[in-house]
């Protein structure tokens, strides 16, 4: 961008201002609006992270250490949008709603604001 810019532009802060300008829009994207925007829908248990940072560096080594926040977001958007895996989705997020509300007598649950039926273990 840079040389494009020298290229086309003779005085020296044209030649800088749009690779400033596109280095303060990423700046405030990546360190402002998405983490707002994902923080408020998506959060997870730090321990679950910093397991998953664990693991996936084990196995993949720094690729692994860089997709293991967005593989478990992915696991945690699936859990919660199963059924029978929104209790593992919980448990990933920082909302687990604990043994008491997991099995109440009424055999709904509720996390968030939506209620959920779990199955009672058999005895």
């Amino acid at each position: 961008m840079l040389v494009v810019a020298a290229l086309t532009f003779d005085i020296w802060w044209q030649v800088l201002a749009p690779s400033a300008a596109f280095l303060l829009l990423h700046a405030v994207e990546g360190n402002f609006l998405t983490p707002a925007i994902i923080g408020r829908r998506l959060t997870l248990n730090p321990i679950f992270v910093f397991a998953t940072v664990l693991f996936w560096g084990w196995l993949w080594g720094v690729p692994g250490a860089l997709l293991a926040v967005p593989i478990l977001a992915v696991f945690k958007i699936l859990c919660d949008a199963t059924p029978q895996l929104r209790t593992i989705g919980a448990l990933i997020g920082d909302s687990f709603p604990g043994p008491a509300c997991i099995f109440p007598p009424t055999r709904t649950a509720c996390i968030g604001s939506a209620p959920v039926t779990y199955l009672r273990p058999r005895n």
